[in-house]
């Protein structure tokens, strides 16, 4: 493997660690916003319970 060559496989592997890193943050935000989801589906839910129960005749 030439100079060139060794440059660019060094370049390709710094592409997919930065890559892997975007992802990774990625993954770690989408399971933050589904703990926020089902804290709020818990929150409708309690809201909708005392709901019914000041409806309730």
């Amino acid at each position: 493997m030439n100079q060139e060559e060794k440059k660019q496989m060094e370049l390709l592997e710094q592409a997919v660690d930065l890559l892997q890193g975007e992802v990774d943050a990625k993954d770690a935000l989408i399971n933050e916003q589904k703990k926020m989801i089902q804290a709020q589906e818990q929150h409708i839910s309690k809201l909708s319970g005392l709901l019914n129960q000041i409806l309730k005749p």
